[in-house]
């Protein structure tokens, strides 16, 4: 078995008792995120019981898109998202944004160092 193989069975199987919070959410799937979507998509990762594995296929698998256990992965490679401020340094909420506003992004990205 592949290292790619052993970190697909390992996330799977997690996933046969758990729906991460990423599922059905086509943020994670998408191209050329904006910095708040990066931010939303991070800190749902965050919480996720599953991101080490998801961490270890996507590192494993070499994956080239989307977004996997707190990183974007695209043409530039790995980007790691920006820090998620705590609940206490948080502006007070405001509407949320739609998810087109979202995938909306006026400067390319330049890749993690």
């Amino acid at each position: 078995m592949t290292a790619e193989e052993a970190a697909w069975a390992a996330l799977d199987d997690a996933l046969q008792d758990y729906e991460p919070p990423c599922d059905g959410n086509d943020l994670f799937t998408a191209d050329g995120l904006g910095e708040s979507a990066r931010a939303e998509c991070a800190a749902l990762c965050a919480r996720c019981l599953v991101s080490d594995l998801c961490e270890a296929f996507a590192d494993a698998a070499n994956v080239k898109c989307g977004f996997w256990a707190g990183h974007q992965y695209g043409n530039y490679g790995r980007r790691k998202a920006r820090p998620v401020p705590s609940a206490e340094a948080a502006p007070p909420p405001s509407a949320p944004a739609s998810a087109s506003s979202a995938l909306q992004d006026d400067q390319p990205d330049a890749p993690d160092e």
